[in-house]
């Protein structure tokens, strides 16, 4: 696809430096130019105009070269990850996401701008259900609403409470005894009117009732498993992603231990195949230790919150846009915060 217009990706930071050109991405990643007389004179033009055929007139004028090599130069640079065609009107369109599609671009480079446009056109067209409004629900609703998902379901038989409000992101003092399906919308809607959000007040305590939601929601791309209860609910959403062809990821934390992932899909092997589940253990206790089980509160924060869920949202943003490998696809991540150490496990 040949666009009109060129430029040097924005991500970019330029310095010269010993005789280069850096084009500096991260610490770790950059592009080196030799500075000479074509690439001083290049960079100048390429400030003044980003009219690829007058940029390559320009600057085989100023040094009496053939603009056919000033072309095969700009290739090159295209090539190399540093140059991007581009037309105006996509820019003004995708305003809003434009950062965004250039961390994406980072990632994943393309020499077009109007390919990461098409990255964000699929997350746009995306339905994700967020099962469980508590601590990691929150972070996940608002980093998909904010990233421009076209639609989300949020379901959740709870109420919003006092001891929600230090780690619960969308709730405010004035949302307390207000169901968080419907508190959230309210909220996620004021950061992204464009984001469908339907809220479902009920808990997912069955295979039956997890089959009941997804025929009421279908077609469904992503779920995401968020809530405390049940803990069989993983091994429900297994047995029905074929059926309903949507992919899920497990995100939850065990003190200040995040066990981000596994995802799971209709293409990849069942959650009770990539782990061992809690849940015929935990049945078969008696009522002295179900006891003590039942009174469990899960100690989080909104900072480990937000770390958590946010290392999982990023990976089914990537999947959603097709940006990059998806690390966590069967397999699941542990993330120390004491030490900040993490595994695969």
């Amino acid at each position: 696809m040949n666009q009109s217009k060129i430029r040097v990706k924005r991500f970019y930071q330029l310095l010269r430096h010993e005789g280069n050109f850096d084009f500096i991405k991260t610490l770790d990643e950059g592009i080196k130019l030799p500075v000479q007389a074509f690439s001083e004179c290049f960079l100048k033009h390429l400030l003044e105009t980003n009219d690829e055929h007058l940029l390559s007139k320009n600057v085989a004028e100023e040094l009496g070269i053939q603009p056919a090599d000033v072309q095969g130069f700009v290739e090159n640079m295209l090539e190399m990850g540093v140059l991007e065609r581009f037309v105006e009107p996509d820019t003004q369109k995708f305003e809003r996401y434009d950062r965004q599609l250039l961390f994406w671009d980072t990632m994943q480079p393309v020499t077009e701008y109007q390919e990461s446009c098409l990255r964000q056109e699929r997350v746009s067209k995306a339905h994700v259900a967020v099962i469980g409004i508590g601590g990691i629900g929150n972070y996940f609703a608002l980093s998909l609403a904010a990233s421009g998902i076209g639609k989300m379901s949020l379901v959740d038989s709870d109420t919003v409470e006092t001891s929600n409000l230090s780690r619960q992101i969308l709730f405010s003092a004035a949302d307390i005894g207000q169901p968080k399906a419907e508190a959230a919308k309210h909220r996620l809607l004021l950061t992204n009117p464009a984001c469908q959000i339907e809220p479902y007040i009920g808990m997912i305590d069955s295979k039956s009732a997890l089959r009941s939601l997804l025929e009421r929601i279908a077609p469904v791309d992503y779920l995401i498993l968020s809530a405390d209860q049940a803990v069989e609910l993983p091994l429900w959403a297994s047995d029905l992603r074929k059926e309903f062809n949507f992919k899920a990821v497990k995100c939850g934390y065990m003190g200040y231990q995040g066990l981000i992932g596994p995802f799971f899909g209709p293409d990849t092997p069942g959650y009770d195949e990539l782990f061992q589940s809690w849940a015929g253990l935990i049945a078969s206790q008696d009522e002295t230790v179900k006891g003590y089980h039942a009174r469990h509160a899960a100690p989080a924060s909104s900072a480990s919150n937000a770390i958590f869920a946010n290392i999982a949202c990023l990976e089914v943003l990537k999947d959603l846009s097709g940006t990059g490998h998806v690390n966590l696809m069967g397999k699941r991540l542990l993330f120390n915060l004491k030490t900040l150490e993490m595994r695969w496990g």
